[in-house]
């Protein structure tokens, strides 16, 4: 089995592309990545790998490693996590993450060659869009509007969300960020993402505690998903916490299939505890 490095996010793409989009709903994440850092978006001191099963075969798996210590699996077997933690255990990493599998092996491979120590700090659930079914609510979805701004910046920092008002005002600007609205004011919002690889995402959903239970968040989650698809996305992901019964339930009431699970992993080296490292993905519902 045989691991290849290089520090460009193009040169990956080049050798791991295809077998990546070959499963785009489990290797967005890094897709995303690679795509973002191709561009030269934070590179820092990125590196990339491909690996091959054995030396001249066909590539079966990528990852990526940011400057900021980062490691995004992509689909990969067990024996290819656990031969790049020990092909990575001299590198400053802070953290593991992608399919609960790969990314646990790796972590248990990376703690036992360093004698670090590997910690859970999230897990999360991939869902896909099969067949949308709207739910029958009052109201309709639109755009947001500036005027709007203080209010859905409140209902980010109430979803634990930093930043609130930067990521508003981008998500306006862009495009991306609408409401459910009923009765002339808004009763639920949703974030959504670029595509890569065909795939669009919902990055965040939301509706203010006093409104729940009415159904303004799978409508204006089923809203947001038609529209990725009538704007040419080949599907729509969305990440869950799987703790979370409600959120799961609901998703799939409107047509969300669960994919496979997923885990970010805190790595801390011997003798010196590290901090979590936010990884470039979504955030659960």
């Amino acid at each position: 089995m045989t691991w290849t490095l290089s520090d460009s996010a193009a040169e990956c793409s080049a050798a791991a592309g295809a077998v990546l989009a070959a499963y785009p709903a489990r290797n967005t994440v890094l897709l995303t990545v690679l795509e973002q850092l191709g561009a030269g978006q934070e590179a820092g001191a990125a590196r990339f790998g491909w690996w091959r099963a054995r030396e001249g075969g066909a590539v079966r798996a990528g990852f990526a490693l940011t400057g900021a210590g980062a490691v995004r699996l992509g689909r990969m077997p067990r024996a290819a996590a656990v031969e790049l933690a020990g092909v990575l255990a001299g590198e400053g990493l802070r953290v593991v993450a992608g399919a609960a599998p790969a990314a646990e092996a790796f972590a248990g491979a990376w703690a036992e060659a360093t004698g670090g120590t590997a910690r859970t700090q999230q897990r999360m659930r991939l869902y896909q869009l099969g067949t949308l079914a709207p739910p029958t609510v009052g109201g309709g979805f639109r755009p947001a509007a500036a005027a709007e701004r203080e209010l859905l910046a409140d209902w980010y920092t109430e979803s634990d969300e930093e930043e609130g008002e930067e990521q508003v005002d981008l998500g306006i600007a862009a495009g991306t960020l609408h409401v459910w609205e009923d009765g002339g004011r808004p009763t639920a919002m949703v974030a959504t993402s670029s595509m890569a690889a065909g795939m669009a995402w919902i990055a965040s959903v939301f509706t203010p505690p006093q409104l729940r239970g009415r159904g303004y968040g799978s409508a204006v989650t089923a809203a947001a998903s038609a529209a990725a698809l009538a704007g040419g996305a080949a599907g729509v992901l969305l990440f869950t916490d799987p703790a979370n019964a409600t959120s799961n339930s609901i998703y799939r009431k409107i047509g969300y299939r669960p994919v496979e699970d997923q885990v970010v992993l805190s790595l801390s080296a011997i003798l010196r505890q590290t901090e979590s490292t936010q990884l470039v993905a979504l955030r659960p519902k």
